[in-house]
């Protein structure tokens, strides 16, 4: 099946500082999208996604900020019938704190989002598998109607002296709001995606004479997922990497990785009845050279 795509695009976008302490932003693109396949075609002219955003400095330290953003992403499903799915379009909130410590170098953040999408693509379980109209897809795809996703989103990054550090960590709870199919209206939407989500990096600068080294790890670690198509189901898990790096001189420096320190055994990915493997433990040896 050919499929054709084509998207053209012009954003503007202004920083207002109302007054001392406040700022607005306000923000527009305008979308020209077409695509064309052997069964259908599917033109956008001139679509505006619309952006707004507030911030306001309580401090030195710290800021509030709220803002909105309109949706507008194109896809390249077919449905049972060959027809290419809407672009999804729907709704960002976001309200949050900002936290700038040791004059930079430390930044911190925590926010609460809703978003809100209508067309998001999803497998149609009813349909012909494997899709006619997409070989390399187990199902054809069917429009979801309304899906509400809402979660909290804490951030902390930065560099302290020569150390370099980074934790996150996310909470999402998708759901349908409304859907072609009432019994989906409550149900949870994309569960082979984590409802929690945790990250932490860092990167040390060895000192003295040593400083030309430089050791470092992160690790991942998240809740259970399942696929709703078969009811499977994957516990939570975390994997943990390494890294040892030798900077020669200005110009070339060398990383020698551990990926997958402890060989955890994990499926990457469970969504559409694929069970895709973790890569297993590894290493990997990089030279980078700068002009």
């Amino acid at each position: 099946m050919k499929l054709d795509q084509e998207q053209k695009g012009a954003y503007l976008t202004t920083r207002l500082n109302l007054a001392d302490p406040l700022k607005v932003i306000l923000g527009g693109r305008l979308d020209w999208y077409k695509a064309d396949a052997d069964t259908d075609s599917y033109k956008v002219t001139r679509n505006v996604t619309r952006y707004a955003g507030v911030i306001y400095d309580l401090n030195q330290t710290y800021s509030v900020y709220a803002s909105y953003t309109d949706i507008f992403k194109p896809q390249s499903n077919f449905d049972a019938g060959g027809g290419l799915l809407d672009p999804i379009t729907g709704k960002n909130y976001e309200i949050g704190l900002k936290g700038e410590h040791f004059g930079g170098a430390l930044n911190s953040q925590i926010a609460l989002f809703q978003i809100d999408q209508e067309n998001r693509a999803t497998e149609d379980v009813g349909g012909p598998s494997p899709c006619p109209f997409s070989p390399t897809s187990r199902y054809c795809s069917r429009a979801s109607g309304k899906v509400r996703s809402q979660g909290v989103d804490l951030e902390l990054s930065g560099a302290l002296s020569d150390d370099w550090m980074m934790a996150g960590y996310t909470y999402v709870d998708a759901k349908y709001k409304h859907d072609s199919n009432k019994a989906n209206e409550g149900k949870p939407f994309d569960a082979a995606k984590p409802r929690h989500l945790f990250k932490l990096a860092t990167s040390y600068t060895l000192p003295g004479e040593l400083h030309k080294w430089r050791v470092g790890g992160d690790l991942a670690t998240q809740s259970k997922t399942e696929d709703s198509s078969t009811g499977f189901q994957q516990g939570g898990y975390t994997v943990v990497n390494a890294m040892l790096g030798y900077k020669v001189n200005e110009r070339i420096d060398t990383r020698l990785n551990f990926n997958n320190l402890f060989d955890k055994y994990y499926y990457s990915g469970i969504d559409f009845g694929n069970l895709n493997y973790g890569e297993p433990r590894n290493l990997m040896f990089t030279v980078k050279y700068s002009l």
